[in-house]
């Protein structure tokens, strides 16, 4: 009797899960910014406004998409509608602080230029928008695709960490730690899932930077760490656990937009690097 009630509790979120994935891509998901940037960069402008129209439509008071936006329109020539853009930007996040430095004033002195910058050809329209039109069959294409696999992945979420110790005897338990200094105080969570412990954290500590695993595949991936960060109730996060070898390697600049989405700010560094809080 046990059994035939899991087994429908079992369908029943597969099937939930199924009209999940229809829906979400019935609606074309927004363009990642490496898209976008990827079309400008090979001259396809008209495909890059596109894109940055649909991300605009849904996040009208983004900062960064509308740094990129005026970015892009840069590119084109349109000087006078990429200032309007820049403008907009500043005033919804004064000093851009997403952005690096070099970028905001190659930007700027792009836009204080007196010399013409050349238009793209009708050709590269035209051809930009039948290559459009073609890649739009893709999130029906991928839908599908996911369909086929829903009913056989399942993934393993009651242990958030196994301890392997190469050498005989106890290797001890998985655990974070909160790092309280005098004006600022620090989780790092270790190599993890996601776990409702981590809900006590803000009880006792408020955080000023917390530090997640973002790789997938053996810990939290991009989606996880953004429901730890409001379990812990810190919007400032440090990526870690990731890119070292294929099984966790990410996309950037989603990895970032996805955060930024969420009003949080995630830091991807690279080696060597450092930050001050």
């Amino acid at each position: 009797m046990k059994n035939s009630q899991f087994l429908k509790r079992l369908f029943k979120t597969l099937a939930l899960s199924m009209v999940m994935v229809l829906a979400g891509f019935a609606h074309a998901a927004d363009p990642s910014m490496a898209e976008v940037y990827k079309a400008a960069e090979s001259g396809n402008f008209s495909q890059a406004e596109a894109m940055m129209k649909q991300v605009l439509s849904e996040h009208p008071n983004s900062a960064k998409a509308h740094f990129v936006h005026a970015e892009i329109l840069a590119k084109e020539g349109r000087l006078a509608a990429a200032k309007d853009e820049l403008q907009i930007a500043e005033k919804l996040a004064p000093g851009l602080p997403f952005a690096k430095q070099e970028a905001v004033r190659g930007l700027e002195a792009r836009l204080n230029a007196t010399a013409p910058v050349a238009q793209p050809s009708a050709n590269s329209y035209q051809n930009t928008q039948s290559s459009s039109t073609a890649s739009g069959y893709m999130p029906w294409v991928l839908g599908f695709a996911a369909l086929a696999f829903i009913l056989f992945i399942v993934r393993m979420m009651t242990r958030p960490r196994e301890i392997y110790s190469p050498m005989p005897g106890y290797g001890g338990n998985p655990g974070g730690f909160v790092i309280e200094g005098e004006h600022k105080n620090i989780y790092i969570s270790g190599d993890t899932a996601l776990t409702m412990d981590m809900k006590l954290i803000p009880m006792r500590t408020k955080l000023d930077l917390a530090i997640f695993p973002i790789g997938n595949n053996f810990t939290m991936d991009v989606e996880d760490s953004i429901l730890a960060s409001d379990f812990v109730e810190c919007d400032k996060i440090l990526g870690v656990h990731y890119d070292t070898f294929g099984y966790i390697e990410i996309n950037h600049e989603d990895a970032i937009r996805k955060f930024f989405d969420k009003g949080k700010d995630l830091m991807l560094l690279d080696i060597g690097d450092y930050i001050q809080l």
